[in-house]
């Protein structure tokens, strides 16, 4: 079994401004960027995506929250 498991998010915004204070605050709590920032073409308009993970150490301890 790994000492590390990983919590993974998608944060999103339909614009990159509110996306990019999204994507701040996660950082602030320790999530960090996995993968590039990609588009979701929704019937209200493009959705500006990221996804994010976190890491859990090994005694369930959260590394972010």
């Amino acid at each position: 079994m790994p000492d590390d498991f990983k919590r993974y998010k998608t944060v999103h915004h339909t614009n990159h401004r509110d996306l990019d204070d999204a994507v701040t605050k996660s950082l602030q709590m320790g999530w960090q960027p996995y993968g590039s920032p990609y588009i979701l073409d929704d019937s209200q308009g493009p959705i500006i995506c990221q996804a994010m993970v976190s890491t859990i150490g090994p005694m369930g301890a959260m590394q972010a929250k």
